[in-house]
């Protein structure tokens, strides 16, 4: 919700079944925010934000800008209401000219701010507000919000027919880009349109466990069970309360101030170990592209989020006061944080993700060659061309793990769209039938590769991960004093003046910059082990020996836990030999 007092506003969608507390959370966070910046709505159709109250504007035909006309409407109507009284003060007959002269004015006055209305439009304007859906918005709202959720630009004009007075068409502008929060029960991980919803909203599913149903059952009990007053001293108090309220006022004017002299959509922050993650960021599908732009959102706005404790650069022209600009600098810090969030950042259902390694993956790995027909002598007359499951396999094994039957429409519809949006699996046409698919995985294991290799954890313990690299050589202390040193050299060759300055706003060097908040790689890194990667054979052996893995509510994986195509090329290849051999 901090990041809608940024340029590039964040997008939530909670996607959770009905009961586990969405909007619980969400009325507790937004009560520390500012009221005049949350717009709160339930039940809204998909036209009734282009229709919230606005402000009329019309265009500056020089500058191009839309500029309000509130003014120029009140001078118009207080120099009626000024005419009128002077109507009035004429009384004889003597004085019906006159009269007649002020009428005729004042017609001249109304029908200027006739043409004043006409060419108006009204003019909404979002930025710096957060909208909280409290309740699954329709679908139709969803994809009408998707030009103002994509960023594309900040003022996007909407036309409406207006049936009052008459049938018209009339326009209003949407300015700025707002965060936006939705809290919805119904599953669209299975719509068509759900991949253009996940690239612009950060999808998280709240993982349920027993501790925590316990720990909220208590809560329950303790509110109804004890006096307000008590019940304050022992969970939360009204005076913690407000001191939240201080806290995110003061994040709110700190991000303000550092992104006002920005345009909507730039960047204001150096990240001086970007080639690191341009290094191992997956960079071979579509939904990697998806992936990246998630981690840029995140790592570039955690630095003014804790601008406080985070070294930046001051850069202004010497005399000009107004010119000071604040760099933040990102630090190892933020790039935990961020590979935390990002494992949280899945569209996908716990639900499903159990039945994909409980189902799906487990009928993968049993089959060791790919499906064939063979005729009345037992000679294959046709095969598919890779091992995969049909959705017939996929059915069997489905009723084979939970004694239900399910046909191949609500396999696809419930477990194999969100998957397939997600990135889990992929499809291919079936050769032995031409109307449909067979389905194979590209998550494959639990290693989390999306920004570095990590090790599991419990989705409640809050220490942070060390992250998986391959080699610290582009974070050592020279390395990255090699990264910030020519943005210094940029400025001061364009007339800036530039001072470094720690989180507490003391003027420090470059050096002492570094070894204050860069010098800390052991704490945040780990050098990856020599990869010894078993062979398929190996793997089937140990997989027979441990029997299925088993994979509870609270061990989700992550979206981005994704095999390299070669290793999946690799694997395929090897089973596809070995059903040949089998046949030969």
């Amino acid at each position: 919700m901090l990041s809608a007092y940024s340029k590039n506003p964040i997008n939530l969608l909670i996607n959770a079944p009905s009961g586990v507390g969405k909007n619980y959370v969400m009325t507790k966070v937004i009560s520390v925010f500012p009221k005049a910046d949350i717009l709160l709505l339930a039940g809204m159709t998909e036209k009734a934000l282009f229709h919230k109250p606005g402000t009329l504007v019309i265009k500056n035909e020089i500058t191009g800008e839309y500029e309000s006309i509130e003014t120029r409407l009140t001078d118009i109507e207080e120099q009626i209401r000024e005419k009128k009284r002077e109507e009035y003060s004429f009384k004889t007959s003597d004085d019906k000219v006159k009269r007649q002269d002020i009428r005729n004015f004042i017609q001249i006055l109304e029908e200027k701010k006739k043409e004043l209305l006409k060419d108006s439009k009204k003019l909404i304007d979002l930025s710096n507000k957060i909208i909280i859906f409290l309740d699954t918005p329709p679908e139709r709202l969803l994809a009408g919000l998707l030009p103002l959720l994509s960023h594309d630009a900040y003022e996007i004009e909407y036309e409406f027919v207006d049936t009052h007075n008459g049938i018209k068409t009339k326009s209003n502008i949407l300015r700025g880009w707002p965060a936006i929060v939705i809290a919805q029960a119904l599953d669209y991980s299975n719509s068509p349109r759900f991949p253009e919803y996940s690239r612009r909203f950060i999808t998280t599913n709240p993982t349920m466990s027993e501790e925590k149903y316990n720990e909220a059952v208590d809560l329950i009990l303790d509110k109804v069970s004890v006096p307000d007053l008590i019940y304050q001293y022992e969970v939360v108090s009204d005076y913690d309360k407000d001191k939240a309220r201080e806290i995110i006022l003061k994040i709110k004017e700190q991000i303000k101030a550092i992104c006002n002299d920005l345009e909507p959509g730039k960047n204001n922050i150096i990240i001086p170990f970007i080639d690191l993650i341009r290094q191992l960021i997956p960079k071979e599908k579509v939904s990697d592209m998806t992936r990246a732009n998630r981690l840029a959102i995140y790592l570039s706005f955690l630095p003014l989020m804790h601008f406080d404790k985070r070294p930046r650069i001051e850069i202004g022209i010497e005399g000009d006061l107004l010119s000071k600009q604040i760099i933040p600098i990102a630090t190892f810090e933020d790039l935990q944080n961020t590979n935390a969030l990002m494992k949280y950042s899945d569209g996908v259902r716990p639900y499903v993700l159990e039945w994909y390694y409980d189902i799906l993956l487990n009928a993968f790995n049993e089959k060791t060659k790919p499906n064939s027909i063979k005729n009345k002598e037992g000679d294959i007359i046709q095969r598919e061309k890779r091992i995969g499951l049909s959705s017939q396999d996929i059915s069997k094994k489905h009723k084979e793990q939970h004694n239900e039957a399910l046909t191949s429409k609500q396999i696809l519809v419930s477990y194999l769209y969100p998957l397939l949006n997600q990135g889990y699996i992929d499809k291919e046409k079936s050769i032995l039938d031409g109307r449909g698919y067979i389905y194979f995985p590209v998550i494959t294991s639990r290693k989390y590769i999306n920004l570095f290799h990590s090790k599991e954890k419990n989705n409640l313990s809050q220490q942070k991960e060390k992250i998986v690299i391959n080699s610290t050589r582009l974070l050592t202390k020279e390395y990255i004093i090699s990264k910030i040193r020519p943005y210094l050299r940029y400025y001061s060759d364009n007339g800036f003046y530039t001072k470094i300055k720690n989180n507490l706003d003391e003027e420090i060097t470059l050096e002492e910059l570094v070894e204050q908040y860069f010098g800390n790689i052991d704490d945040c890194f780990i050098i990856k082990e020599l990869d010894t990667q078993p062979t398929q054979q190996e793997q089937d052996k140990k997989q027979e020996k441990e029997g299925p893995k088993i994979y509870g509510w609270n061990s989700v994986p992550n979206p981005t836990e994704i095999n390299s195509n070669s290793e999946t090329t690799t694997a395929t290849t090897t089973r596809e030999e070995q059903g040949t051999e089998e046949e030969t």
